[in-house]
């Protein structure tokens, strides 16, 4: 097994309505099962492999869940006006791939959403492959959110006028993340000790390099 598992694709629930022959396809039942289903999926019919199981409860809302790669890939086709914008976008959206995976491991581990071993291992597992990338090319000097020339974003001056203090929390991070990726499957108890390390992480870099939301 690879040591990253980065599930490119889920399917909505409804999605295929009666289009879809597969009595397990989530978007009959709401389960995903170790099959290959045949689904309709935004208009053209796509095969695509599940490695695991959702409980009912688990209604996955997204179509794709977006890959490094991906998000670079498509970032070009909107305008960018700014000299720093493909980079800010780049940025933003890797830090929603953290967010997306985070929630579901925090929501499992405060108890809103029932624990299950492969989803969360498998949440792990991306946000590691996430937190791995080299960002260099995304924080380009200059697009920080005090140049009105940027694209609207939070990152304030301090990322580089303080470097590379913001590479501790980059290590802090990434140490986190392995240390979910180590025990996410294990068990409830294991997932909610390893937690409290990504958030503590997480509110070390928001606290001194994040702007406040307005």
């Amino acid at each position: 097994m690879p040591p990253f598992r980065v599930m490119s694709f889920f399917i909505v629930e409804g999605c295929c309505h009666d289009q879809c022959k597969n009595e397990h396809c989530l978007c009959r039942n709401a389960l995903i099962r170790s099959v290959t289903s045949e689904c309709r999926l935004l208009g053209s019919y796509r095969r695509t492999t599940f490695g695991f199981t959702l409980e009912n409860d688990m209604k996955i809302k997204l179509i794709a869940v977006m890959t490094a790669a991906l998000v670079v890939a498509t970032s070009g086709f909107a305008k960018d006006d700014g000299p720093h914008d493909k980079a800010i976008k780049a940025r933003q959206a890797l830090m929603q791939l953290y967010s997306f995976n985070l929630g579901i491991l925090g929501g499992m581990a405060k108890g809103k959403i029932d624990y299950n071993a492969d989803a969360a291992s498998a949440a792990a597992d991306n946000l590691l492959a996430a937190v791995s990338m080299n960002q260099s090319a995304m924080w380009p000097p200059g697009s920080h959110n005090g140049d009105d020339a940027n694209r609207q974003n939070r990152a304030l001056p301090a990322i580089w006028d303080t470097y590379p203090k913001i590479t501790e929390a980059g290590k802090a991070m990434n140490e986190a993340a392995v240390g979910l990726q180590a025990v996410a499957g294990n068990g409830l108890d294991e997932l909610k000790s390893a937690m409290g390390a990504a958030g503590k992480s997480c509110k070390g870099c928001h606290d001194d390099f994040r702007a406040e939301k307005k």
